[in-house]
Formats: C-alpha cells, sequence, structure tokens
C-alpha cells in the first residue's frame, strides 16, 4: 500500500522548488534575518502552518462548490510552502545568528570590562 519515496521524487522536486522561491522571495524582501532569535523564526514557521490550516478549514468550508476546491488546494500548498521555506531559512541561518550573538556578547561583555576597569558598577548600567 504504501509509495515509495522514488516514485514521489519528481512531486518532492517540484514542491522544494516552490519552497526555494518562497525563500528567494524572503530574502530579497527582507534580507538573510541571521539577527533574528529562534523564538521569532519559531513564530513565523508556525504562523505560516496557521495560514495553511486556515486555508484547509476554508477548504472544507466550500466543498460543496467543486471550482473553489482546487483554489483552496492550492492556496494550502502555497502556505505549506512558504512554511517550508522559512523553516529551512531558520535551520540555514543558524551559523549567522551564532556569529550576531557571539558579537553581541562580546560588545556586551568588553562594555562590563571597561566599566570595571574605571571602577564602575556594571549593575548600575
Amino acid at each position: 500500500m504504501g509509495t515509495s519515496l522514488e516514485k514521489l521524487a519528481p512531486q518532492i522536486k517540484e514542491f522544494l522548488g516552490e519552497a526555494m522561491g518562497e525563500m528567494k522571495r524572503a530574502v530579497g524582501e527582507y534580507g538573510i534575518q541571521g539577527e533574528i532569535a529562534d523564538e521569532r523564526w519559531l513564530a513565523v514557521v508556525v504562523e505560516e502552518l496557521g495560514e495553511a490550516a486556515q486555508a484547509l478549514n476554508d477548504l472544507r468550508q466550500a466543498e460543496a462548490n467543486p471550482h473553489e476546491e482546487g483554489r483552496m488546494n492550492k492556496e494550502i500548498r502555497v502556505e505549506l510552502a512558504q512554511m517550508v521555506g522559512m523553516a529551512v531559512l531558520w535551520v540555514v541561518t543558524a551559523g549567522e545568528r551564532e556569529k550576531f550573538f557571539e558579537k553581541s556578547n562580546r560588545s556586551s561583555n568588553n562594555a562590563s570590562s571597561d566599566n570595571l576597569s574605571e571602577g564602575k558598577d556594571p549593575a548600575a548600567d
């Protein structure tokens, strides 16, 4: 009953191409976004999943109209491609995030060291 993954390869390739298109669109519009914290990335991915869920709910309500069903299925696919694209960007920008937060921490630590060397209380900042 199961379908081999090889048989699904063309559909997988097509969908991943759609997800890649969403990644290109997002990076073109917002940049790499390497400084965004994981919690924000999670919110973005979950938002896209929520939009797919809403599209599915709309599909179920429109099932009596066969012309609506095809349109809604496309909307679900678009939202899922956006979700996958954002999840992939989240994963692949991890190195950029680590560099950004490492640099931020170094700057913060340097400021604390400067305060200490000048006899200032870092807790007073």
